[in-house]
């Protein structure tokens, strides 16, 4: 997804779906330079060519969603920002955070920080399990907004 005043401008090129990288699909491009019969491929990401993203900054997509490269989901970013993004899968329960464990036969909670899970533990039910995963997003926000993340 692109806003429609940068359609024309990425249509000159063919655009394809990455491989997961983590959870997350990019939209990007091959460029191949040639040199002493050698075929160098660069990848181009979509969403580093629409903000004009300067070397050493990444692109955060608001949203999670690495093919909307809409710009109002789009935030330039350091990467120690990037790596701090909080996301949650509901996976099979309908709250955030939180998913039915068969095997334990009790809810879990999980927060995804950075791209890495962290459990926070084991409930009789779904809204303990959402409850303690709002709780930990809110600490983690609170110390964020510190500078401490």
């Amino acid at each position: 997804m692109v806003d429609d005043e940068d359609f024309t401008f990425l249509s000159q090129w063919k655009w394809y779906a990455t491989a997961k990288h983590g959870q997350t699909h990019y939209a990007a491009r091959s460029e191949h330079h040639y040199k002493n019969g050698i075929d160098k491929v660069t990848h181009i990401k979509m969403h580093r060519v629409i903000l004009n993203v300067p070397l050493g900054m990444e692109t955060d997509h608001i949203d999670g969603n690495g093919l909307n490269n809409q710009k109002s989901n789009l935030r330039i970013v350091t990467n120690r920002e990037n790596h701090h993004n909080i996301h949650v899968t509901r996976m099979n329960g309908t709250l955030l955070g939180a998913c039915y464990d068969t095997r334990r036969k009790k809810w879990g909670s999980k927060i995804i920080i950075g791209g890495k899970t962290k459990s926070l533990g084991y409930w009789n039910t779904e809204g303990e399990a959402h409850l303690q995963y709002m709780k930990e997003a809110t600490r983690l926000k609170e110390i964020e907004t510190m500078g401490g993340i």
